[in-house]
């Protein structure tokens, strides 16, 4: 919907109740004035009925509005309007200002109210005759208190000084009305303690319900009547209530008012102290009353709520609800703090149960349920979160973290740091202690209760997320220590150890720096059957059993690089050099390349030697390559080198010495293959 663009050329009339031509008697003065103007919509002078609505101001922008905005239905025409305005006596020496708006759309600027000539001569014109005589404003504060006069002539009647007179009437038996000020006031100049200028008092013992020595009533039904009203000019009280077991001062608000009101401009509102009982009591007796019991608050930057205790409680609760709760609407602030600059505790729980917690936090969202911080010392001994157990002789768990939901997969307890860290120093991540050397407890104790052997189920489980570090580390510092760093029992039937790697590397890597010493024993039982010393030497109390089918040697070779079952040779032109065999019984023969040795040696750099080149297979059974270039095999001829590089053949009924390499042990009829040989050189 298009929205047309209102402007307006204003005239402005200030009549005051101009008369009409033709008027021959004098009429006094109205508030209203004419107001006409010219309203603009959108370039066009519109001819239709809208609604307008004056608000007068005391400034062209902002300022303070005065009085009520007038709201009137007008037909414009031609874009012309006319309409009187009463704004009541509102006007003045002031410049005042008028907002319009039309349909709800605010025109600017607002336009400044001009004068007229009679509004020019009233703020010129001499005063008229005075008026009637006004209401008695308020009495003012009681003046010093006058000398005594002397005494009068004794007066006439049964009324004289000092009098005494009983009487029984239903109704009062003396009644004053004074119509525009105080009607009964007793007054004393006497210095003595405990003077009273007016006392009320009830004789009776007994008295009925709700007697009142002295009662004050105010009907009015304003907010600002007082029933009974005591003031002080000193540092006394202001109104004084005085009972043995009773109450001394009891107000009570039949509505919604307040039973006591207190209030204070500077000082203290509200005052109660006791010698020996308690000083205040704030309750609510009726069951079906849900209300607060006391209600504090301020606007200000001060304390709600101050109490000081020098060595009993701040606040004690032993309701069966809930002893204190802080509520806030802030995430800068706090439903309760606790504060003791005197070095002890700011918050303490007490509880002698074992159903539930002395401290609770609680979290409906997604924040903590209990959180500590340390915020400003850099001491680095602060402790966020301190449990603690042992003391006056007790036992239990200084700290227990516990997960009742089954479908729940976060972590129960998670320590996160970002510092750099100094683990030999015990900084920097999660720390445990057992600080007693005749102590058999244990630092980090991890357990799990399950039947599946999956992944990461674990009483304990290291994780190293970065490009280094460990995922785990055991390190006896002591060095005149004698105990193990790292201990694994199994009292089950799986493998006390498993060690898994998916990547590249070394699974399993033991270092050994010191001056003696083993890099592994093993022993069934106590005693040792297996041990690999500093060297890399082993011992094997049972021997050694491999997989493979021969012992070889890793040998350096020259030429093309010989392959498993391949026949080599001694190269003469290269000293320590092993070659493809190249002719028919080679008395330079060395033997075969093995397939799948049982046990290799000379590891050129040891343990760090690769496992991938050739071995040269000393002893024990291997597969070698052959022809029938001498024809066919059977089981148990001997071999030598053919004309074939790299195969063997049937060697001749007297083979020449240093040329057999070994004894078949499968036969072949084919030109070529491969047959099981058993190495023997000769």
């Amino acid at each position: 919907m298009k929205r047309n663009r209102l402007a307006i050329v204003l005239g402005l009339a200030l009549g005051l109740g101009l008369g009409l031509a033709g008027t021959v008697q004098a009429a006094p003065q109205t508030t209203a004035f004419t107001y006409q103007g010219q309203l603009n919509a959108s370039g066009s002078l519109p001819n239709q009925t809208y609604t307008f609505t004056f608000t007068l101001y005391n400034a062209a922008t902002g300022g303070a509005q005065i009085g009520a905005p007038i709201t009137q239905s007008l037909v414009v025409s031609n874009g012309l309007f006319t309409t009187d305005l009463d704004f009541g006596l509102a006007f003045g020496p002031t410049q005042y200002w008028l907002e319009i708006s039309v349909n709800g759309q605010v025109l600017t600027p607002r336009q400044p109210v001009t004068t007229t000539p009679v509004a020019q001569y009233a703020l010129n014109a001499p005063a008229g005759p005075a008026g009637p005589t006004g209401p008695a404003g308020p009495t003012g504060p009681a003046g010093p208190q006058g000398p005594i006069g002397p005494t009068g002539p004794a007066g006439s009647g049964p009324f004289t000084l000092p009098y005494a007179n009983t009487q029984s009437n239903a109704g009062a038996l003396f009644s004053i009305t004074n119509t525009t000020n105080t009607a009964l006031m007793g007054s004393s100049s006497s210095t003595d303690s405990s003077v009273n200028a007016v006392v009320g008092a009830i004789s009776s013992t007994a008295p009925g319900g709700f007697s009142s020595g002295v009662r004050g009533i105010n009907n009015g039904t304003g907010g600002l009547g007082i029933g009974v009203y005591g003031s002080q000019a000193g540092s006394g009280w202001g109104v004084y209530g005085v009972t043995p077991s009773g109450i001394g001062v009891y107000g009570n608000s039949s509505g919604n008012g307040f039973g006591v009101y207190a209030n204070s401009s500077s000082g203290t509102g509200l005052n109660a102290t006791s010698t020996s009982g308690i000083a205040a009591t704030f309750g609510l007796y009726n069951t079906a009353n849900n209300s607060t019991a006391v209600a504090v608050s301020t606007v200000g930057a001060g304390n709600a709520l101050n109490v000081t205790a020098a060595s009993g409680y701040g606040i004690l609760s032993t309701a069966d609800g809930t002893g204190v709760r802080g509520t806030t609407s802030s995430i800068s602030a706090a439903g309760i703090i606790g504060d003791n600059t005197g070095g002890g505790e700011s918050v303490v729980g007490l509880a002698n149960t074992s159903l539930s917690g002395a401290v609770v936090g609680r979290n409906d969202g997604a924040g903590s349920g209990v959180r500590g911080f340390i915020a400003t010392d850099t001491s680095g001994n602060g402790i966020g979160v301190y449990g603690q157990v042992g003391i006056s002789g007790s036992k239990g768990r200084a700290g227990r973290f516990e997960n009742t939901n089954a479908s729940n997969t976060s972590n129960v307890l998670e320590v996160e740091t970002n510092t750099i860290g100094d683990i030999p120093t015990s900084r920097g991540g999660a720390s445990f202690f057992v600080n007693n050397t005749n102590g058999v407890a244990a630092a980090v104790r991890g357990e799990v209760n399950t039947i599946f052997g999956n992944f990461g189920a674990s009483g304990i489980y290291g994780v190293s997320s970065g490009t280094g570090g460990f995922a785990g580390v055991f390190y006896s510092s002591n060095t005149s220590g004698n105990g193990t760093t790292l201990q694994v029992s199994n009292a089950g039937n799986g493998p006390a150890t498993a060690i898994a790697k998916s990547g590249p590397g070394t699974a399993l890597q033991v270092s050994h720096s010191g001056a003696s010493g083993n890099l592994a024993v093993l022993q069934n039982g106590s005693t040792n059957v297996a041990r690999i010393d500093k060297t890399g030497k082993g011992f094997f109390n049972g021997g050694t059993q491999t997989g493979g089918a021969d012992l070889a040697e890793f040998v350096p070779t020259s030429g093309a690089l010989p392959q498993a079952g391949d026949v080599v040779e001694i190269d003469p032109d290269q000293p320590d050099r092993f070659r493809l065999s190249s002719r028919a019984y080679s008395p330079l023969v060395a033997g075969v390349i093995s397939t799948d040795p049982g046990v290799t040696m000379n590891a050129r750099h040891g343990a760090d030697q690769p496992t991938d080149g050739p071995a040269l297979a000393l002893a024990g059974r291997v597969p070698v390559k052959v022809t029938g270039e001498n024809g066919p095999i059977r089981i148990g001829d001997l071999l030598v080198s053919s004309s074939t590089p790299g195969h063997a053949m049937r060697a001749p009924p007297t083979p020449v010495s240093g040329t057999v390499i070994g004894k078949a042990l499968q036969a072949m009829d084919d030109a070529s293959g491969t047959v099981l040989m058993l190495t023997m050189l000769r």
